[in-house]
Parts: structure tokens; C-alpha cells; sequence
């Protein structure tokens, strides 16, 4: 990679980050001073007050740290640590209880995300560009947006990192961050169209072509003909939206025709006089009830859903009938206009498919019901309705029904979506006259909740797979912790109390810096060649120059050990018995030859520890006769170490009785086996299926009272095959094995919810023009039982 050009890029990031900042706290001490002076009361007034003096104070830090917080990450990227996003272990918590997670801590990430995707949308194009091109130098195909070192989420993180240690209430930092939102984003253009120009002139990529998305109509028809809603189509001009764009009014009435003239036909095959169910034939020529009065009466309907002392099962259309009786003249009875009861007939069939969806909790399917008036309503207005995919009040109930499918039966009870789904149809049901901008307001309302409690979930759900993947990287590294110390000591025979020190401290110190390894991997090597090192001290040999080698080891290799428990603040006591033991240890190796080793062997491996005489009288015969020179060394080496009382080996030869090698080795095979699988090595459909279940996909379980709930797949670990699963907040719903999911798909406790692409709309229209089609096929609620 070219440094200079790495450097350009960082010398322009430097520059107007620099500025920017500046600006922006300048800007920020302007509005904190415009808040305060607007403040409705002198509380608020003070807060405001308050915040500006603290950021005032501190600024100069805050401005230093942040420039420095950014340019290091933007160095960590080019210099390989692009995936060492430094994020906290978060707190595991249930849905019902969230005290664990701080409330002003969730509500930051959520600014934060919210910042962020705000920022990418505005900035998509510059972005694109940046990112093909940093991929470019690093030889990769591309690299995606939060890795991108100048991209919104890493300069996002950045603010936030400066900004939520500071001592200022959650309104002032939300307040803080929707400012640098606004502000920034306006300028971070610039930054990225100087450093786009920079690459190209430098020419990385500078004939950058995008692959657009066919527009929406193009896309629609290179779908696949194979789905019921293209069949269906076959036989019915259906308006896409190139056309309602338009908007085509004379292609949409086509449509209402042709959907007509398939109903009428519909009602003579299945011995349905035209029109009757108002229990009035209507004759050509003859008067209707004018689709203005019927419009006035469904609104008053609307409001009051129905009258009481109207029984439900008289029908919607004989309720019409009876109630616009009064408003003509004698009350003379009338039918109503082809067209509108066509319209409540095929509404009706509609809502019956909708309402009929096994996966909508009731809940929900009563307030899509309650919205039927109102559609109604909007067919009669607007023909196209049933035409048109993008018709406001379509997508309102598709958004509807897709949000109230992830739910279930106990999740709906304190759902803050079915809250909000039933102020929104309350607001349509008191508001709706003839605006159809209501429902594109609805529309707009639901997706804002949708996407702040998307985000809100996808934080949770975040955190909670974080604490299952953390938790499972610690036992596969605890196993191959493991499995490292039995290599080291497989086939040597050590003292009791070496065993129980490898197991009891120093598997801790090797476990820390496994998990450092990743940024020295020095550290890891240090702490498994201690063990190798120990082993070595203490193993007597014949040659005089191997015992001088030992003899010069000993004294670095008691600092590491002391610095290793240090870090992991070992007790001091436990590490002062260690040394005692280790120094008999040792110098029993020093002054015995390896023969003389074997023979006393036997006797030793009877003992959990030496003998008494071999703690306080280490011999020395066989040094001191060999090597006058290595005897006065280890001598000085004996005198300079700590003494111990007796007293601390009774101790510790009470807690020395545990060994962790076969349950060490036995984690390790089960990390570095993989999934396990069935007994006879043999996978049958449902275990297929389990195993093929992807991240992200929704499943229905059963439990033993017959309550279902629905969880969506969060996670399936690489290794050991456990799969994970969040409720519709995010939280954990449960984590299973493998066959223990194969099994509750066989036994029916588990069902797999396939992911309905096609929307509920398009899906409902499709099924009531199916059902048009064929002769003898009554929807369940026919024509003539239309019910509110």
C-alpha cells in the first residue's frame, strides 16, 4: 500500500475534522446560551446554564481528546486493526428485566445509531466511493461502512466516547448529539468528495461505476411468474407503480372493472342473484343510493363500529340499506350502486384472508378488522386501491400485519406495538372523512415507531449475543488452556504441589494472556514457557553445564512468575508457600543426578509433598563433591530466598487435591470436533432442517401447558453448534443444542415461520381473485354474511 496517499487522506481528515469541531462547539455554546434563554422555567434555564459552563470549562480537553480518539482509530485501520472495535461486555438481562442495562446508557446507543444511519443515508453517495476505494488500497473487493475509517459510525463512536463520560444529564447529551447530527453530516461532505478527489488523482478507482437498482416497475416484472400474485395476475389488469406514479386513472378503473366483471361472474356460478345483498334486485335505470350518503353513513359508522341493538349478523349491507332508507324520500328502498357494493363485497373477501393468517395474533386481527369502514371508504374514493401496490392505506395494513406477526400470545399483552398500532387506528377511525392523506400520515407515524424500536431491539439483541459469544470464547479458551498445560506435562511425573499451582494460578495468567494475544501475542509465548521452564527446573540431569544453565534460569524465571500473579493479584501468602516449595524443589534437582532421581521415586510419589527433611535439610553431597564452584552458587542462591515457616506446608498440603486435566481435555475435543451429531451418524429431514435454520429467521415454540411463543434465530456458534434465540425486544428467549431443536421440530413443539416476502395486501388480493376464478369457491365469509 502507498503510504503517502495514506497519509494525504489522513493530513485532509486532520484538517476539517479540526475545524469542524471547533465550529461545532461553538455552535453548540450558541444553542445551550439560545435554550437558556428560552427556558420556560428557571429550572430548565439552570440545566441549560449549567451544560454550557461545564462545556466551557472543559472544552480545550474534550476538543484534544476527540481529534486524538479519531486520528488513532483512523491509524489502527491502516495498520491492520480494522476489526479491533473496542466495545464493553455488556450485562446479560431477560425481557421482563432490564435493570441490569442502564436506562441512560440505551437511550445514548440509540442516538448514536440513530446519528449514524442518518448520517450514511445523507452521505450514501460520497460514502460508496470512499469505501471502494479504501478497499482498493488494502486489495480487498470492498469493506463495509463501519469499518471505513473516516465513515459516520467510526467518527459517531468517536463523539460518543468523548461525550458520554461527561458529567451532564442524559436530555443534555441526547440534546448534544442530535446537534452534532445536524451539524456535522452538512460538512462531512466536503471532507469526503476532498478525499474521493485526492484517490482519484492518485488514481484509485477513478472511473468508479455503480450498479443501480432497476426502478421499482422494472423489478416487478423481472419477478418470477411461479408466486400466487403473478398467477393471479394473468387474468387481471393490475396498475404497478410506474403507472400510479401517474397517476393513471383510466388503467385503474380498467382494473375495477375487470375485478367486477370476475365478481359478477363469480355470484352466477354460485347461484347469487347481482347485488343481493342488500335483499334488493336492482334494475338498470332504476334509482341507487348515492355513494355520498353511503360515504356519510360508513363514517358514522366507523366511529361507532356499529349501533347497538344492530345484531352483527344482519350484514353491513343491509345495515346501509336500512339506515340511507331514511334519508330518501318516503323511505322508499334502494339498492346500492353496483360499484360500491362490489367494492364492500370484494373489501370484505379481502380482510376475511387477512384475518385468517394463523400467525396474526388475535389482538392484532382485531385492530386491522376495526380499519375495514375506512378501507371501504378508500376504495370507494380511490378505485385504484385495489390496484395500486403503493396505495398509502395498502401499505399501512401491510406494515400492520407484518410487525403483528412477530408477536404472540403473551408478548402482546405489554406490547408497546400493539399500544401504538391501536392509537393509530383510533386516530384513522375519528379523523378519516374523506382525506386520504390520513393514512399516509398513519403510514409515516408507524414507521417512525417501527424504526426506533428496530433499533432499540437490535442494540438489545446486540448485547445479548455479545454476553453468549463472550461467554462461549472463554470456555473454548479455558479448554484450550487445558489441553496446552496437559501437553506440557503429559508423561512427566511433577510434585503435587507444582499440579495443583499449574491449576489453581497459573492456568488464570495463561487464560489472560490468551485473551491478549491478539495484541501480544508475547505475552501468550511468556506464560505456556513458563510451565515449560517450571518443568525444566525442577527435572534433575548428570551433565554439570545443564545445571549452571538451570542454575542462571532460576532467578528470571521466579520475576515472571511473580509478575504473572501479580496480574491476576494472586494471594501473596499461597505465592510464598509456591517458592518454598519450588526452592526444595529445585535444588533437590540441582544436587541429585538423574539416577539418583529414579531411585528415590518411588518413595515420592507415596508423599503429596517431600519428605520433612528434604523441606528444611536440602542435601548437598552430590554437587559439592562434583563442583565446589556450582555448589557455592546454588549455596548463595539458597540464602537469598524468602524463609517459610513449616508450619504453611501442613496448609497447603490440606488444598492440594485437584487436577483438571481430563475435563480439560474433554472441552477441547468438543470445541475442535464440531457440531455433534446424531447417534447413528445419521441425519434425518428434521435435523436437516434444524441444521439448515439461518440466522435471522423466526420459529414458533410450544411449551408443555400448549402456550406458543415466537423467537427469531440470533445466533449459532461455529463450534459447538448452540444455537441462540431472542423474543421480539431482543432479549434471550432461549439457547439449544442442535438435537434438542431437531427434536422439538419432530415432535411438533418446534415450527419453523416462513418469511412471508410477498406483502399481506398483495397476498389477500391475489387469494380473492383466485377465489373469483374458481367455480364453487366461497370465501369463508360469503357475500351475503358481510360483517363488520
Amino acid at each position: 500500500m502507498r503510504d503517502h496517499i495514506r497519509s494525504e487522506c489522513r493530513s485532509i481528515y486532520s484538517k476539517h475534522l479540526l475545524v469542524i469541531h471547533h465550529e461545532f462547539f461553538n455552535h453548540l455554546d450558541d444553542e445551550l446560551f439560545s435554550l437558556s434563554d428560552k427556558a420556560e422555567n428557571s429550572a430548565l434555564q439552570t440545566v441549560y446554564f449549567e451544560a454550557m459552563r461545564f462545556i466551557r470549562k472543559d472544552r480545550g480537553g474534550i476538543e484534544n481528546n476527540l481529534q486524538e480518539i479519531v486520528l488513532k482509530q483512523f491509524d489502527e485501520f491502516w495498520n491492520g486493526c480494522r476489526d479491533a472495535a473496542a466495545q464493553t461486555s455488556p450485562a446479560e438481562y431477560d425481557e421482563d428485566n432490564f435493570s441490569l442495562i442502564e436506562y441512560d446508557v440505551l437511550e445514548e446507543d440509540l442516538a448514536v445509531t440513530t446519528m449514524i444511519d442518518k448520517m450514511n443515508q445523507r452521505l450514501h453517495a460520497e460514502l460508496y466511493g470512499l469505501n471502494r476505494r479504501f478497499a482498493a488500497l488494502l486489495g480487498q473487493m470492498e469493506i463495509c461502512g463501519e469499518l471505513n475509517p473516516v465513515g459516520p459510525y467510526r467518527i459517531c463512536h468517536c463523539f460518543a466516547q468523548v461525550i458520554k463520560p461527561l458529567l451532564l444529564d442524559l436530555e443534555i447529551k441526547l440534546l448534544i448529539y442530535k446537534f452534532y447530527d445536524k451539524f456535522a453530516s452538512s460538512r462531512l461532505d466536503i471532507v469526503y468528495k476532498e478525499i474521493n478527489a485526492a484517490l482519484v488523482k492518485e488514481q484509485i478507482l477513478p472511473k468508479l461505476t455503480r450498479n443501480f437498482r432497476l426502478p421499482q416497475a422494472a423489478a416487478v416484472s423481472a419477478r418470477p411468474t411461479n408466486n400466487a400474485f403473478a398467477e393471479a395476475n394473468s387474468s387481471v389488469v393490475v396498475v404497478d407503480d410506474e403507472i400510479a406514479h401517474g397517476i393513471d386513472s383510466q388503467a385503474e378503473f380498467q382494473a375495477f372493472q375487470k375485478l367486477q366483471s370476475m365478481l359478477d361472474a363469480w355470484r352466477v356460478r354460485n347461484g347469487f342473484s347481482a347485488f343481493s345483498g342488500t335483499g334488493i334486485v336492482g334494475q338498470p335505470g332504476n334509482p341507487v343510493h348515492q355513494t355520498d350518503d353511503v360515504l356519510n353513513v360508513l363514517t358514522r359508522l366507523q366511529v361507532d363500529q356499529i349501533e347497538p341493538g344492530i345484531h352483527p349478523s344482519r350484514g353491513l349491507k343491509l345495515y346501509l340499506s336500512n339506515e340511507l332508507r331514511s334519508l330518501v324520500p318516503g323511505n322508499e328502498e334502494r339498492p346500492l350502486a353496483a360499484p360500491d357494493e362490489d367494492i364492500i363485497d370484494m373489501v370484505g373477501m379481502i380482510f376475511d384472508f387477512i384475518l385468517d393468517d394463523e400467525h396474526l395474533p388475535d389482538a392484532v386481527k382485531a385492530l386491522i378488522g376495526r380499519l375495514q369502514i375506512p378501507v371501504i371508504k378508500v376504495a370507494i374514493l380511490e378505485k385504484g386501491f385495489f390496484s395500486r401496490r403503493s396505495h398509502p392505506a395498502r401499505e399501512l395494513l401491510n406494515k400492520m400485519a407484518k410487525a403483528g406477526s412477530r408477536l404472540d400470545a403473551k408478548s402482546v399483552v405489554r406490547s408497546p406495538l400493539v399500544a401504538e398500532l391501536a392509537s393509530i387506528v383510533d386516530a384513522v377511525l375519528t379523523t378519516f372523512d374523506h382525506q386520504i392523506d390520513i393514512f399516509s400520515q398513519a403510514l409515516e407515524r408507524l414507521n417512525v415507531f417501527l424504526e426506533k424500536d428496530r433499533q432499540r431491539t437490535r442494540l438489545i439483541e446486540d448485547r445479548t449475543r455479545q454476553v453468549i459469544e463472550s461467554k462461549e470464547q472463554l470456555e473454548i479458551a479455558k479448554s484450550k488452556i487445558g489441553y496446552a498445560l496437559i501437553r506440557c506435562i503429559q508423561g512427566k511425573e511433577l510434585p503435587v504441589f507444582l499440579r495443583s499451582f499449574l491449576n489453581d494460578a497459573w492456568k488464570h495468567v495463561m487464560l489472560l494472556a490468551y485473551l491478549r494475544k491478539e495484541k501480544s501475542i508475547t505475552e501468550w509465548e511468556g506464560a505456556l514457557g513458563v510451565v515449560t521452564r517450571l518443568i525444566w527446573t525442577i527435572t534433575p540431569v548428570d551433565d554439570i553445564e545443564a545445571k549452571r544453565k538451570i542454575l542462571q534460569e532460576i532467578p528470571q524465571l521466579l520475576k515472571d512468575i511473580c509478575i504473572g500473579l501479580e496480574n491476576i493479584s494472586f494471594d501473596p501468602h499461597k505465592t510464598s508457600v509456591f517458592f518454598k516449595h519450588l526452592e526444595t524443589c529445585q535444588m533437590r534437582a540441582l544436587n541429585e543426578s538423574r539416577g539418583d532421581a529414579e531411585a528415590v521415586a518411588a518413595n515420592e510419589k507415596s508423599s503429596p509433598l517431600f519428605s520433612v527433611k528434604s523441606k528444611t535439610e536440602p542435601p548437598d553431597t552430590m554437587v559439592s563433591k562434583s563442583d565446589r564452584s556450582l555448589a557455592a552458587q546454588i549455596d548463595a542462591l539458597i540464602a537469598g530466598m524468602s524463609k517459610v515457616d513449616d508450619s504453611l506446608f501442613s496448609d497447603l498440603e490440606k488444598g492440594i487435591e485437584r487436577d483438571s486435566g481430563p475435563t480439560d481435555q474433554e472441552k477441547i475435543a468438543a470445541a475442535e470436533s464440531g457440531p455433534e451429531k446424531p447417534e447413528n451418524d445419521r441425519e434425518d429431514e428434521y435435523s436437516k432442517r434444524a441444521r439448515t435454520i439461518e440466522v435471522g429467521q423466526w420459529l414458533s415454540f410450544k411449551d408443555e401447558q400448549g402456550e406458543t411463543a415466537k423467537a427469531k434465530l440470533s445466533w449459532k456458534s461455529p463450534v459447538t453448534a448452540r444455537y441462540i434465540f431472542v423474543n421480539t425486544k431482543g432479549a434471550k428467549f432461549a439457547e439449544k443444542s442442535l438435537d434438542e431443536l431437531a427434536q422439538q421440530m419432530r415432535n411438533g413443539s418446534a415450527i419453523l415461520i416462513e418469511d412471508q416476502k410477498i406483502p399481506a395486501m398483495d397476498r389477500a388480493v391475489a387469494a380473492m381473485m383466485r377465489t373469483l376464478e374458481n367455480v364453487g369457491n366461497k370465501p369463508r365469509a360469503c357475500v351475503e354474511e358481510q360483517l363488520v
